[in-house]
């Protein structure tokens, strides 16, 4: 499924896969029958490290974008130094070989993925609720905005303690929180809910619910 090229010393298409050929279609200078300007103007934009795969370093790092009929497409571009007679090329006319894998969906499915997980913690930084997130060994990995309003305490302060030995627990209800965690993580429960006494770092008493979601 991958474009694949084979260049010469001096970068330039000696081979390209129907593939590759397809892919150069949608480059501004493609438009011979065969898609070699497409073909040049895709090495053109990959040419720094094309230049290095021909002198024997090895790359897999490079991006290749493009936009024909208002439709984008990403490629992933590695390169390898081509060496010897075996391949069927002359060590004097091959070069390197360079592959291009379509990777757009992954690509959108990556950027869908960082949109949500911003607008995720943007929720949990400015929601009236203290939200507080801890891990399966219980040691605390997110402490909130709001958290540190309403208990005291700054998330640097917080951040890797056991949830169930933070200050905020009052001493008599250490056994309904131990047993309500328990439930969450032994009996595959999603939610719980529970009511609790919460102290705050100058000293005062809450009543606070907990809501309280696994997340898998």
């Amino acid at each position: 499924p991958g474009g694949v090229l084979i260049v010469d010393h001096a970068g330039r298409c000696v081979m390209a896969n129907d593939q590759a050929a397809r892919m150069a279609e949608r480059f501004s200078h493609a438009g011979s029958s065969d898609g070699a300007g497409g073909v040049a103007a895709m090495l053109e934009l990959i040419g720094e490290p094309v230049a290095r795969a021909v002198k024997g370093q090895g790359f897999r790092d490079a991006l290749l974008e493009s936009a024909f009929d208002a439709t984008r497409r990403v490629y992933a571009v590695s390169g390898e130094p081509l060496r010897g007679d075996s391949t069927g090329w002359t060590a004097e006319l091959a070069a390197a070989v360079v592959v291009l894998d379509d990777i757009t969906e992954r690509t959108e499915a990556a950027s869908a993925l960082a949109r949500a997980l911003d607008q995720t913690r943007y929720l949990i930084e400015n929601t009236p609720l203290a939200v507080i997130e801890w891990n399966r060994e219980q040691v605390v990995t997110l402490w909130n905005r709001r958290a540190e309003e309403l208990f005291g305490w700054r998330a640097e302060e917080m951040l890797g303690r056991r949830v169930d030995r933070l200050p905020i627990i009052d001493d008599e209800d250490t056994t309904q929180i131990a047993q309500m965690i328990a439930r969450l993580v032994e009996s595959g429960t999603r939610h719980a809910k529970s009511s609790n006494r919460n102290r705050t770092r100058d000293g005062r008493s809450l009543c606070c619910e907990w809501y309280n979601s696994m997340l898998y």
